[in-house]
């Protein structure tokens, strides 16, 4: 969806969003109402189905966009905006992956219904690991750093520490994964 306020008011224009899930398509909707306050432009989503993950953006020339901070499940945003731009544009963006972090680098992960073991074959790092029965793949090295001493690389999901491994973790859409040598 994009939104606009130009000195002559609101306007909009709704692009339908289709997110396709192999063997199934799923439909996703929001609706943004936009209004001007005192101290800015107060917008508020709603979104169906309501546990949807979905980032609010903002742009002053439709081409540049960035992420309106926020908390997840947030669907009301007062947005402070300078008078002297003349168009602010809005948009909502269905989250579609999930990220991966390991030693200060951000990995884009796609929610494909793959294992994390499995998507992590096709990113730009390498590692090792050790398969253990009924508990799955547990990393020992990434990108040439190797568990010992005392330390093991540990997988969190959401902040969590799991108990499996990672071929039996399989990520979905705003998912935060981490791996940590603790």
């Amino acid at each position: 969806m994009f939104f606009g306020k130009s000195r002559r008011g609101f306007f909009a224009t709704l692009v339908a969003l289709v997110v396709i899930i192999p063997r199934r398509i799923v439909a996703q909707s929001a609706r943004l109402d936009v209004s001007q306050t005192s101290a800015g432009i107060r917008v508020i989503a709603t979104v169906d189905p309501i546990d949807s993950p979905w980032e609010l953006e903002q742009s002053t020339d439709n081409a540049r966009w960035t992420v309106v901070p926020s908390t997840q499940g947030q669907t009301k945003w007062n947005i402070p905006v300078s008078t002297n731009e003349p168009t602010t544009f809005f948009r909502l963006k269905l989250v579609t992956n999930a990220t991966m972090k390991v030693s200060g680098n951000t990995y884009q992960l796609p929610v494909n219904g793959e294992s994390l073991f499995t998507i992590m074959t096709n990113l730009p790092l390498t590692f090792k690991s050790r398969l253990y029965s009924g508990l799955g793949q547990f990393v020992t090295e990434i990108n040439e750093v190797k568990k010992g001493n005392g330390f093991n690389w540990m997988l969190f999901l959401n902040g969590e520490l799991t108990t499996t491994g990672s071929s039996q973790v399989f990520p979905k859409a705003n998912d935060r994964v981490e791996w940590r040598l603790i």
